[in-house]
């Protein structure tokens, strides 16, 4: 065969890619290296926002998503394993040892993480390709690596780690739950006598948030810049703006990054990602302001999930006591994920006392829409009593109450009846429990809520959770005997609806 143009003997250079390229385009090209398994020692692996589970068929794959595993290399059957989120897994090395990464093919997936493995010194293993889970896109390689101490690993979409190490017996699907954290007071305390203080914060859609940061900007918010000395540690579901699992200043982007279709509140942001907040802002903001230590640091620990619930076994559903094992799903994910807070504080501020000076919560909508406003006040009590027996005893618990206006309008009369029915059991758990505040909601020109837009009639608009914020705050001073000056719990006026 001959080139156009040419002499009908290709100068032998050129006949060599010429072949080459017949190889290649025909999927013949020569694999990259492989090496040997490696067998150990397992690395330690501090996980942002995961768990440990056994790898092996049948067992859910990711935290977020609903996939079963399908194969595993019968050498690795019952090796344990991180769940994480689908889209990130962040790890630090606290023991140096030998990690795998399973990726799908590079080339047949848009999701394979094989260039940044490679990068990271990772390298194939020689094994055959395995179909993690259904879908032939799903097809994986596994990498490997000793990792060595402090050494991070960050992937985005998608990679799942296993290390050489039997995890505990489970059946197909079980997860077991990472161990309580202890009180964050308990140890030795630091000499120097000076505190370190952590606000716990957590709830559904609402304390995620749906504020945004172009609001704190049209209104000059002081807000709207990082807050240098108050500072945040978050992970939610899905990606945020900002860096998860570690210690940032007080700022917006800790929430959900998508665009709203139109109408929304703000029309001329129709590219993602939108920097979003939730009540923590001002939640922070606000204790900080009111402490009476000028001297005390201060950082905000936040996990929240759009649709959750207190009732279900795979969201908040805690059981009351020092022991995670029967505690729901997503409330073990908020404990990991205020462990790791409260340990990245100690790590840093060494010579202080970490304490954790109280809880700010924001839910209830999702068990009125349950139909499960009747249980409300018992499962509300049980979770507080659950913080308590975890984070410290008789440790400030403030909440917002859901508030009438966002089922203003509904037919639903059922509906109505539950949204009643679990206000009243925040306002009886607030009198029953000491140290407990509710804060009301109802004034829909303080609280203003989404109707007619895409948010939706059950999220505040930016100023409603500027307010929620705001509110929490200053109950926790009160809650907690912090009382700088007398103030209301509720403002009377707020910021104009946006």
């Amino acid at each position: 065969m001959s080139l156009p143009g040419t002499n009908s003997a290709a100068p032998p250079f050129l006949t060599l890619l010429l072949v080459a390229w017949v190889h290649c385009a025909a999927g013949l090209c020569v694999a990259q290296e492989t090496a040997p398994l490696l067998t150990g020692p397992a690395a330690e692996l501090d996980c942002a926002g995961g768990e440990e589970d056994v790898f092996q068929s049948g067992t859910q794959l990711f935290i977020d998503r609903s996939y079963p595993i399908k194969e595993v290399p019968e050498v690795m059957d019952g090796f344990k394993f991180i769940r994480s989120k689908i889209d990130r897994v962040s790890v630090i090395c606290r023991k140096a040892g030998v990690v795998y990464v399973f990726t799908p093919i590079a080339g047949k997936s848009p999701d394979s993480r094989e260039e940044e493995l490679l990068d990271l010194g990772f390298q194939r293993v020689d094994l055959p390709d395995v179909l993690l889970f259904e879908g032939g896109w799903n097809r994986c390689f596994v990498y490997q690596k000793e990792m060595a101490v402090d050494e991070p690993l960050n992937l985005g979409k998608w990679g799942v780690l296993v290390v050489p190490e039997r995890g505990a017996a489970s059946k197909p699907g079980a997860k077991p739950a990472p161990a309580k954290p202890a009180p964050a007071s308990a140890g030795t305390t630091p000499s120097s006598g000076k505190k370190v203080y952590a606000l716990l914060f957590g709830g559904q859609s609402n304390a995620l948030g749906w504020g945004y940061q172009q609001y704190l900007e049209d209104t000059k918010d002081p807000l709207a810049k990082p807050q240098n000395d108050v500072e945040m540690f978050y992970d939610i579901p899905g990606p945020g703006m900002l860096p998860e699992g570690t210690l940032l200043p007080l700022q917006s982007g800790n929430s959900n990054t998508n665009v709203k279709p139109l109408p929304n509140c703000y029309p001329a942001l129709t590219v993602a990602p939108i920097s979003r907040f939730g009540p923590e802002l001002s939640f922070a903001r606000t204790v900080r302001d009111r402490l009476p230590d000028p001297d005390a640091k201060l950082a905000v620990i936040k996990f929240a999930m759009g649709g959750s619930s207190l009732w279900k076994q795979e969201c908040w559903l805690p059981d009351g006591t020092a022991d995670s094992a029967a505690d729901g799903k997503l409330y073990r994910i908020f404990q990991d994920v205020a462990k790791r807070g409260i340990a990245a504080l100690k790590a840093k501020y060494p010579d202080r006392t970490v304490e954790v000076l109280g809880m700010g919560w924001v839910q209830g909508e999702s068990d009125a829409l349950d139909g499960k406003g009747a249980e409300y006040q018992k499962h509300l009590t049980d979770f507080i009593a659950d913080v308590r027996a975890t984070f410290g005893a008789d440790l400030p618990f403030v909440l917002a109450k859901i508030s009438p206006q966002q089922i203003e309008g509904s037919p639903d009369a059922k509906t109505v009846g539950e949204w009643e029915v679990v206000r009243k059991a925040q306002d009886a758990v607030a009198a029953a429990v000491p140290k407990v505040i509710a804060t009301e909601t109802a004034d829909a020109n303080v609280y203003p809520v989404a109707k007619g837009l895409s948010e939706g009639q059950y999220h505040y608009t930016t100023p409603g959770l500027l307010q929620i914020g705001k509110d929490l705050g200053n109950a926790l001073i009160k809650a907690a005997s912090l009382d700088a000056a007398p103030e209301k719990v509720s403002s009377e006026s707020g910021p104009p609806a946006r």
